[in-house]
Order: structure tokens, then C-alpha cells, then sequence
């Protein structure tokens, strides 16, 4: 579900804009909405983005008016954790998994900086996550990631293909599964150079029968039986050259191309 609507500034509230009264229109940063439906998929409980007439009284970051970030946008999210989680998030701060996007983060009763410093006491008990101005489109794998290192998997199948990319690279992936095939083309060709190492070594394991029957030249129609999903897929990229993008052809001998020099 997507998240959004209008928040109404009450009355009561502090002297920071908007006055009392004043409709604002909203919609979550990215990366709150990722954790929003990574919450549900793998049945964390979400306890809020919007807030209460508490928050929405002052400005912080479960307002649409929070101090120094962008107007109309929600930037945090509370979520029931498992007591794991603050030990994992803490390594992963401390390591080198991208955490810059985090403003800064709660957790049984303490705050934390993106580079897991111990910024005082808090009176949250839940993970409260707030992103930071700047990274409003910010994707992130944060509950694949944790889910994933306690050995918590999910069926691909039970997603929607708009996750598929962050749950290949948030290591949800196991041998055997299938996948979209798109989503697969657009890991290799969008993700970091050591994740689209790790995607096309998956795919290519997948299309291996095929290559050896030398059919995925151009042949796209071979590569229907080879991937889930890779008709919709095909049909998809093929209306892109309308629109300037590359055809199947090219996408699938791109496409190759990177996976021999992942081998």
C-alpha cells in the first residue's frame, strides 16, 4: 500500500510553519515506504509513520513540516523490533553497509548516529528510523538485511515485483528460487558493481542449460523458458525504444556481456 494523504496542523501547536489550520499534503521519503512494506512482508510490526496529534503539533520528523527537510514529506517511521535488531544495526553502522541515509535512529532507549555512535538516552523503546535531508530517494534493504542474517526467508513469489530488486541485493535470494527476469537486467545494469557481480552470477546459474545450447544470442524467445517472468519482462522492454531506451535485443546482449565478465 502506498502511503501519502493530507496531515492538518492543529491547534495547539508550536510557532514553527505551518500555522494551525494549514492542510498539508504528504507522502513518505522512499526508504520509509521500502520499510513500510519490508514490515509487513516479514510481519514486524509497524506502529507509525504519520504521527500522533502529539507530533504533529511540533516538527519533527513524523510531521510533513519537520525542521530543515523538504515540506510534504515524512521522513521516519517506528517499527517492533526483535531485541537482535539493535546489535545487528549497530555492527552494520560500524561496517561497511551503507548507512548514510540515516538521520539518526532509537532504540531501547537509546539514540545513534549513522556511524552507530551512542548519542544519549531516548525515551523510545521501539526502532524509531529517521532519513536524513538529501535522501528523500533513498531505497533501502534495512529488514530484508536483518531478516536475512537470522535466516528468515520469504517466497519470492509473494512480493510484488517492485521488491524484487532489493530483495536480491538484501540477500534474500536462495538457490533454487526464480525471479523476474527485468528485475534481474536492471540490478545488472543500476547496482553497484559488486552486487551486479553477485545478481549475474545467480542469473547466470539459472540460464547456464540454456548457453550451453548456444540460444541467447538474440534469440529472446529462447530465454522465456529460461527465467519466471521473462515473457512480461521482454514485452516490457521491447515498447522501451519508443521512448529513446534500448531493445530487447540490445538489452539481452548487454546483458550477456556483463555476465561473461562476472564469470
Amino acid at each position: 500500500m502506498s502511503l501519502g494523504g493530507v496531515a492538518l496542523r492543529p491547534s495547539g501547536s508550536d510557532s514553527h510553519w505551518p500555522p494551525p489550520g494549514t492542510k498539508v499534503p504528504w507522502r513518505p521519503c522512499v526508504g520509509v515506504q521500502n520499510l513500510y512494506d519490508q514490515s509487513y512482508e516479514l510481519s514486524y510490526p509497524m506502529l507509525g509513520v504519520l504521527g500522533n496529534l502529539a507530533h504533529l503539533r511540533k516538527h519533527g520528523d513524523h510531521t510533513p513540516w519537520s525542521a530543515g527537510k523538504q515540506v510534504g514529506i515524512v521522513y521516519a517511521i517506528d517499527l517492533d523490533m526483535p531485541d537482535a535488531f539493535g546489535d545487528w544495526l549497530l555492527a552494520m553502522c560500524r561496517s561497511s553497509y551503507r548507512t548514510v541515509w540515516l538521520d539518526f535512529w532509537n532504540f531501547r532507549g537509546r539514540q545513534y548516529s549513522a556511524s552507530g555512535q551512542d548519542q544519549g538516552a531516548n525515551p523510545d523503546d521501539h526502532f524509531h528510523c529517521s532519513f536524513g535531508k538529501g535522501y528523500e530517494s533513498e531505497s533501502v534493504t534495512l529488514l530484508r538485511d536483518f531478516a536475512a542474517s537470522e535466516g528468515k526467508t520469504m517466497n519470492l513469489d509473494d512480493v510484488t515485483i517492485d521488491n524484487d530488486i532489493s530483495i536480491l541485493t538484501g540477500g534474500g535470494y536462495k538457490p533454487g528460487q526464480k525471479v523476474p527476469f527485468e528485475r534481474l537486467v536492471e540490478v545488472i545494469f543500476q547496482r553497484s558493481d559488486n552486487a551486479s557481480r553477485d545478481v549475474a552470477q545467480l542469473l547466470k546459474s539459472q540460464l547456464s542449460e540454456a548457453a550451453e545450447l548456444g540460444t541467447l544470442k538474440n534469440d529472446v524467445a529462447a530465454l522465456k523458458a529460461a527465467v519466471t517472468g521473462l515473457a512480461a519482462a521482454v514485452d516490457t522492454i521491447a515498447k522501451r525504444p519508443a521512448t529513446g531506451g534500448p531493445s530487447a535485443e540490445e538489452v539481452v546482449a548487454a546483458l550477456l556481456d556483463r555476465l561473461k565478465k562476472a564469470a
